[in-house]
């Protein structure tokens, strides 16, 4: 962490640049595969409560996908059950594959973070970013 501080404080615009876009690559990818967890309802692996999205009634990537396939007033309805009724929303969820797209998601954003250490390597040895991005993945699935 060292030399990437060093390279950033000294650096110039386009390794600001970079450095932001690749925080938001892993904090996407990162957030994304949370929220994912949270419908496969692993407690110990998340830190937090299953199924806690679902019933504080956040709106997160796997229910987006599953509420675009679905008229407007079907997807209302599970909107306003979401809080009561967290089986229906997992129902919905993994009949419309969100957990996958989600997963999907994320993966774009770890490969475009890939993109981004090949263009721009703050240290000399990137594979701590590998063995990173893997971990995070295999979170996810």
């Amino acid at each position: 962490a060292g030399e990437a501080t060093l390279i950033l404080f000294n650096g110039g615009v386009e390794d600001r640049l970079h450095a932001r876009e690749l925080g938001e690559c892993v904090g996407m990818a990162f957030q994304i595969i949370d929220d994912a967890l949270d419908y496969r309802g692993d407690a110990d692996m998340m830190g937090k409560p299953a199924f806690m999205d679902i019933r504080t009634g956040c709106l997160t990537l796997p229910l987006i996908h599953a509420l675009r396939e679905r008229r407007p007033e079907d997807a209302n309805s599970i909107l306003k059950e979401r809080v009561h009724s967290a089986e229906r929303v997992l129902s919905v969820v993994g009949e419309s594959g969100g957990i996958d797209y989600a997963i999907g998601r994320a993966e774009e954003y770890i490969r475009k973070a890939g993109e981004i250490l090949n263009i721009w390597r703050p240290m000399e040895s990137p594979a701590i970013f590998d063995q990173y991005f893997e971990a995070l993945l295999e979170r996810g699935r």
